[in-house]
């Protein structure tokens, strides 16, 4: 097959599969029978199908991938399981000079559509400071739009909205809190310090401010008393993210720096 032009089709692509994409392939046999064929997905599907495709079966290789992507994935996750993929492993014939062509039928969620879209989206996450609220927030952010030209709207726009303003812009605005930094110099906060480095056998790290969010800001709201956030997890426990973890020794040394918060914590 080196001397004949070779292209991978990800069989697993489109809305009906192996049955079309083999079908498809074996038209395209009869009409350049000089091609051959790279296949790649669940072998067994595969070659049910090529019973039905006597060209393709005798010009062709069948590759099994154990992974497919789906409509609904993400582009993150299908980027991390390239690897295992019939798209990811048809595209990677290609740079090693398996193929000189890769295929994948329909839309595949996380590549790009083969139509023009009619609209865009985009997720913002905002990480508030101390003296920022959330209403403050999206004052600003929807005033920073409108004085650029943009009609914000709260619902899906029907054609009349659309016709009548060049510029339109969905908000949905999910709940928020805002931030708060703990004095770190208060005597409470110094014996938080003391007993947790106490029970680590040395000093803790001091952090102003937190990547994530948590409301606590409630608790000094309601009962106007120190709060400090003591984290037990590992640097790089990828929070909130694929393969969150928390080693088995911070969650034993957390143990006992609360059981010292508990038994010796005094100001």
């Amino acid at each position: 097959m080196t001397d004949r032009p070779v292209i991978a089709l990800d069989v697993m692509g489109g809305d009906s599969g192996p049955a079309v994409v083999v079908a498809a392939a074996e038209i395209a046999q009869e009409r350049y029978p000089r091609l051959a064929f790279r296949l790649y997905g669940d072998e067994a599907a595969i070659r049910a199908e090529l019973t039905r495709a006597p060209r393709v079966a005798s010009n062709s290789v069948v590759v099994h991938s154990p992974d497919v992507i789906l409509g609904t994935d993400k582009p993150s996750a299908a980027i991390r399981r390239a690897r295992t993929t019939s798209m990811g492993m048809g595209v990677a014939a290609i740079k090693a000079g398996e193929a000189q062509a890769m295929v994948s039928a329909g839309n595949t969620g996380a590549s790009a559509a083969n139509a023009i879209p009619t609209e865009a989206q985009v997720s913002l996450d905002f990480r508030l400071v101390p003296g920022q609220t959330p209403a403050e927030v999206r004052r600003k952010v929807e005033g920073f739009l409108s004085g650029r030209g943009w009609t914000i709207i709260g619902e899906t726009p029907d054609l009349a909205a659309r016709a009548a303003h060049p510029r339109l812009i969905r908000l949905e605005w999910e709940m928020g809190y805002p931030a708060l930094r703990a004095d770190m110099t208060t005597p409470a906060a110094r014996a938080v310090l003391a007993a947790a480095s106490a029970a680590a056998g040395q000093p803790v790290a001091v952090i102003p401010m937190m990547g994530g969010s948590v409301p606590i800001y409630m608790f000094d709201a309601a009962y106007g008393v120190p709060v400090i956030g003591l984290p037990i997890a590992n640097h790089d426990n990828s929070q909130h993210a694929a393969n969150e973890n928390l080693r088995l020794q911070n969650l034993w040394d957390a143990v006992g720096v609360y059981a010292a918060m508990l038994s010796g914590l005094a100001w």
